[in-house]
């Protein structure tokens, strides 16, 4: 069996095509897969709500999945940064450390969003802090449903704003020095000698680079979810695929998202 990691994916009742796209997409996992969502599933996401379409076609796709043994996990992006454990379980995934250290086929792999790592963007890194204070979510909580979706669509406005805006990649780009000594502290702390594969998003830039450190052999940057779709996988022999390719091809039942 294979595990798949996708992330970006903005999901919400205003993209009917990615919501179709999702559903194809976990209809073409085999029996027994795994999957890693890490990040920014929903555009936004400020608790469970009963009249969010996207939300109940989540829980039902993956529950349909999880009756034949796929198991889905997930990383929190910076779009739905407060869903919680439970939040997580009630729409079928089990939620996962920012940082998240699995193993396949004798490979260890770094799975995170990739927010963390753009170390040189102080002022989102000060923001990533704040919006995780406990004590500050608790409060934000408390408000009626209605008031965090206000909110919630305000600093959507800003952040596209920022994005429209968003200048030099060194400073609002991923640091891959900061990324390498992520590596090391788990490649110490699980005593690996051989260094990490690493796959991320939030950049929304389909990549791929290899030894960029000591302790990153490779890394994988997932494109967002549009036009286009992409994934990454490792299958039990170790074989890798890494893909980005048309949204309307899943649609094709003949589709194999392993070849």
């Amino acid at each position: 069996m294979a595990v798949f990691v996708i992330a970006d994916l903005h999901l919400s009742n205003s993209t009917p095509d990615l919501l179709e796209g999702f559903t194809g997409f976990i209809n073409k996992l085999k029996d027994g897969d795994e999957l890693y969502i890490i990040g920014d599933l929903f555009n936004f996401f400020v608790g469970l709500d009963q009249s969010n379409q996207a939300q109940k076609l989540v829980a039902k796709v993956l529950s349909q999945a999880k009756e034949r043994g796929i198991s889905s996990y997930f990383i929190k992006g910076n779009r739905d940064f407060l869903m919680t454990e439970a939040e997580a379980k009630s729409l079928g995934l089990t939620l996962c450390d920012d940082i998240c250290l699995i193993e396949k086929s004798g490979k260890p792999i770094l799975l995170s969003h990739g927010d963390l790592f753009c170390t040189n963007d102080l002022g989102y890194q000060k923001y990533y802090r704040l919006v995780n204070n406990k004590f500050l979510q608790l409060l934000f909580r408390m408000l009626p449903l209605f008031v965090r979706r206000k909110i919630a669509s305000r600093i959507r406005e800003q952040s596209k704003d920022a994005h429209y805006h968003r200048r030099d990649p060194q400073i609002y780009g991923v640091v891959p020095k900061s990324i390498d000594n992520i590596a090391k502290d788990l490649c110490d702390k699980n005593s690996y000698s051989n260094s990490l594969v690493v796959v991320h998003g939030h950049i929304h830039e389909f990549s791929f680079f290899s030894h960029e450190g000591d302790f990153v052999n490779s890394r994988y940057v997932l494109g967002a979810w549009g036009n286009q779709f992409s994934y990454w996988a490792i299958t039990d022999d170790g074989h890798i695929v890494f893909k980005e390719q048309d949204l309307s091809e899943l649609k094709n039942q003949d589709l194999s998202l392993l070849s």
